[in-house]
Parts: C-alpha cells; sequence; structure tokens
C-alpha cells in the first residue's frame, strides 16, 4: 500500500488506477487461457499486482473527490460493497466456475463498460453499456 501511495503521488492517480485495472483485466484474460499450472500461478501473481493496487486507488480518489463533510458517507458505502463482495463471490465464483474457466474471463467485459472521466479537480467513473 505505501507503494501504490508513492506511485498515485508520482504519476496520478487516475493513471495509476487504470494501469491497475487494465493490468487485473488482462491478467485475468490470461489466467483464463493457461493452459498449465505454473503459467496460472504466474498470471495469478500478476492479477494480484493490478488487484491489490485497487483498492488503495480508489480510496485515496475518494478521498480525493468528496469534500470533508462528505468523505464518511462516500467510505461507508465503499466498505459495504468491500464487505458484501467476500461473502456472495464464494457462492457466485463456485456456479460461475462450473464453465471452466469463464470466472476469469468474466472480468473481462467490465473494461468495456467501465468509462472513466475527469472533470476538473474530480474523477468520475461510471457504468455504462454504451
Amino acid at each position: 500500500m505505501p507503494l501504490t501511495g508513492f506511485l498515485g503521488g508520482f504519476f496520478g492517480q487516475k493513471r495509476v488506477y487504470l494501469i491497475s485495472m487494465v493490468t487485473f483485466v488482462a491478467a485475468s484474460a490470461l489466467c483464463g487461457t493457461a493452459r498449465s499450472l505454473p503459467a496460472l500461478i504466474f498470471f495469478r501473481v500478476l492479477q494480484g499486482f493490478g488487484g491489490g493496487a485497487l483498492q488503495p486507488t480508489q480510496q485515496a480518489i475518494l478521498r480525493q473527490t468528496f469534500p470533508p463533510s462528505e468523505q464518511g458517507m462516500a467510505m461507508a458505502i465503499f466498505s459495504m460493497v468491500i464487505m458484501v463482495g467476500p461473502a456472495i463471490g464464494p457462492v457466485l465464483g463456485d456456479r460461475i466456475f462450473l464453465f471452466q474457466g469463464a470466472l476469469f474471463l468474466l472480468v473481462i467485459p467490465i473494461l468495456f463498460f467501465l468509462r472513466v472521466q475527469r472533470t476538473g479537480a474530480k474523477v468520475h467513473v461510471e457504468l455504462s453499456a454504451e
């Protein structure tokens, strides 16, 4: 996490977030197409590098986007999503895994629907199906 803060300060939070997202999605695609266990382990490590930088970067973007009076509510909503994910993830992942490898490939469409826009000093992330 300290490295993520340094990289965000040096390159910018938006750039670090986008690079982490692309790294995570590309590594997920590679995991879905892995033909051996060593390749899968290597791609999972790459996926971890991309995914590990997402949460602290998201929190930094939230802190920069919302005024101090609204930061508590923004972090509370973010925390609720973070807490629901591990509760639903294993059950949903088990059902998706029945399709053999579709679990890793499921992340790829997110890249096409996620659009990041920068307006002034605020960063807006919206989910669109265009």
